[in-house]
């Protein structure tokens, strides 16, 4: 009856809700503490720093540059007011532009943005020298942020068994941001997406992007590689949830089992798909 198939329904669906708001959130919250802690020790902070500092002092080197920057204060005035024009330039908000058109460094955002973005705009010859100067030091501190997250997360406990794990997964294709999610996967498949899009979220400079965009953007990945992930994942190792009803069903010896089994067999059909489809 139509009334059978709600009650049905409704039953299986706050399962799910029970499981999304228990097991899920949990372990998607514990992945983030994996993912976060302990991190980079004072001494690795203190290099980073020390960085930083060597690439503003080279960025306000010359009397044209210390013109406009004459502080630490002003390159953060600088760097804020390029996100914003940067974002009313995405949207194309006119009323924010001509808000930031009032700003002292409008000139050297302006003509950076068009520069970075390879936009045909002539640079005028009294900006010139402090616009290259510019975006010559944003690149240099993305590099930089982006070398010090890539060894945030080397320096944490999940970075360091994904790490560990590469020499198993190499194989397959799979790095340790790869990993790091088939890590979480094991509380829940569902936590796999959302822990790769973080993963992958680390060290990149375009943080608007999606986690298909990101990937395909990335030269590792290809379809093949893509597809032997997708069945990776449908095969290997069942849910927490699922070794704990076999534990409580059957035994120990049967969870074990079941996690070796399918993990085994997992990998190797991955690897035969990633292998055979090169002959194709």
């Amino acid at each position: 009856t139509v009334k059978g198939v709600a009650i049905h329904t409704w039953e299986r669906t706050w399962q799910y809700l029970k499981k999304a708001g228990t097991i899920i959130l949990g372990f998607s919250v514990l992945m983030w503490v994996l993912m976060t802690f302990p991190g980079l020790s004072e001494k690795d902070i203190q290099f980073f720093e020390n960085k930083k500092a060597l690439i503003f002092s080279e960025f306000i080197k010359t009397d044209t540059q210390r013109r406009w920057i004459k502080s630490i204060e002003d390159v953060k005035k600088l760097n804020a007011l390029y996100a914003r024009f940067s974002q009313a330039m995405e949207n194309g908000n006119k009323e924010s532009i001509s808000e930031i058109k009032k700003s002292y460094f409008f000139p050297i955002v302006e003509n950076t943005y068009y520069f970075e973005n390879g936009l045909n705009k002539d640079i005028p010859n009294d900006l010139k020298e402090v616009v290259q100067a510019y975006a010559e030091f944003r690149k240099k501190m993305q590099l930089l942020k982006k070398e010090e997250e890539v060894v945030k997360i080397n320096k944490t406990f999940a970075g360091y068994l994904a790490k560990k794990m590469e020499v198993v997964t190499k194989p397959l294709g799979f790095d340790y941001r790869v990993n790091i999610a088939l890590i979480g996967g094991f509380a829940a498949k569902e936590v796999i997406l959302s822990t790769l899009g973080t993963a992958y979220s680390i060290g990149s400079e375009k943080k608007k992007l999606s986690l298909s965009e990101r990937l395909r953007s990335d030269p590792s990945w290809n379809k093949r590689k893509a597809f032997a992930l997708m069945v990776f994942i449908m095969l290997y190792v069942p849910c927490m949830a699922t070794v704990a009803s076999i534990v409580k069903e059957a035994s120990w010896r049967w969870a074990i089992f079941s996690i070796c089994f399918n993990l085994i067999f997992a990998y190797t059909v991955s690897f035969a798909i990633l292998n055979l489809s090169k002959l194709l």
